[in-house]
């Protein structure tokens, strides 16, 4: 809500700043409301070099999977950039398997911790798929339906409901029901909503049927899964390594959501820019633009991204070329002889004759 606001009365780029006086006031909050933490032992040390190459790989993992629309997957620049991020990440595994100090000790993904592996690839999945849904309907909503950027906000927020909704159940039943069910029963949810949102997806769509009830049934499944994935993520963990089983399953989450989003609009992009182009043109040569009104210089983002919304408002396509046999009959009628002068049928016929006879006929005769 706050963004369709920011967008609407300053700009999208204000939207990029929404976290700075988020994060100061936690900040502000935790130095006056949590107390210190008198350690008395020596003090850890930062794993700069990890930190540095766990985020420059998944930066330039995120980089090449998006740019695949552009470059394809065997050219050498996509290989080349996926090839660097397999690089810095096999570094970072290197470098965390030598440190004493790790940023992520290795042996919490291993078979010793199987629910801390498994809460955070189910964390990754589950939101691969929440965030391309939020950015498609946020495309949906405002391409097709017409919402503005303060509309389309406040559309999201049945899904904000769903979600409180749903941890709020969870923390309830988690005592008697377990992780495993609760998981199970909020990923099919979240799932059955996702897909809902995939099928409603069309030009006359309307709110309830396209954007509330799939909200809702996501929603309230991906409120469900957060408690016991935190409580799965942590179980069987040392007390000192709680923070690092936390900080990973948040690093899951949001790596997930890039992943999933450059992936599927990859994914997405690719079908409509093939059928926007048809097949590749003879080479010296320039495609002519298929669009309406001619708009190849459009930015992508002002393109219409679902079939539905292309079918909705169709291109107009060129008319059928004259047929050549009518043509010649045309011009076969004009040169009949009519009731006109003898000077016109000369004119006419001087106009047929190939330039070289013109240049060879003979003239008037020239005054010395």
């Amino acid at each position: 809500m706050a963004g369709g606001l920011l967008t609407d009365w300053v700009g999208w780029r204000s939207v990029m700043l929404v976290n700075v006086p988020v994060v100061a006031a936690a900040l502000l909050a935790s130095r006056r409301g949590v107390p210190v933490d008198r350690r008395t032992g020596p003090a850890p040390r930062l794993d700069i070099s990890g930190a540095l190459l766990v985020t420059a790989g998944a930066a330039v993992l995120v980089l090449g999977l998006v740019r695949t629309e552009t470059y394809a997957w065997g050219s050498g620049t996509t290989l080349g950039t996926l090839g660097a991020a397999a690089v810095l990440l096999g570094a970072f595994v290197a470098v965390e398997a030598r440190k004493r100090e790790p940023l992520l000790r290795l042996g919490l993904l291993g078979t010793a911790h199987r629910p801390v592996l498994s809460a955070n690839v189910f964390s990754l999945l589950m939101s691969s798929g929440q965030f391309a849904a939020f950015y498609f309907t946020s495309l949906y909503l405002q391409d097709v339906m017409g919402y503005g950027p303060t509309a389309a906000g406040a559309a999201f927020l049945p899904f904000c409901a769903g979600v409180v909704a749903g941890s709020t159940v969870a923390t309830r039943l988690i005592g008697r029901a377990g992780e495993r069910a609760l998981l199970v029963a909020g990923g099919l949810l979240g799932a059955a909503g996702f897909g809902w949102f995939a099928l409603a997806v069309e030009a006359g769509g309307t709110f309830l049927g396209s954007i509330l009830g799939p909200s809702l049934v996501a929603s309230v499944g991906i409120g469900l899964c957060f408690v016991p994935l935190g409580t799965a993520a942590t179980s069987g963990v040392a007390p000192e390594e709680t923070g690092m089983a936390s900080g990973l399953l948040n690093s899951s989450r949001q790596l997930g959501g890039s992943l999933g989003l450059a992936v599927l609009v990859t994914v997405a992009r690719t079908p409509r820019a093939r059928a926007r182009t048809g097949p590749p043109s003879p080479k010296g040569t320039r495609r002519p633009s298929r669009s309406p009104q001619g708009s190849s210089w459009r930015p992508r983002w002002r393109r219409r991204w679902c079939t539905a919304a292309a079918r909705h408002r169709p291109y107009r396509r060129p008319g059928p070329a004259p047929d050549p046999a009518a043509r010649a009959a045309a011009r076969a009628s004009k040169l009949r002889p009519g009731p006109r002068s003898s000077s016109a049928g000369g004119a006419d016929l001087a106009r047929l004759k190939p330039p070289d006879a013109r240049s060879a006929s003979p003239g008037p005769p020239t005054r010395a």
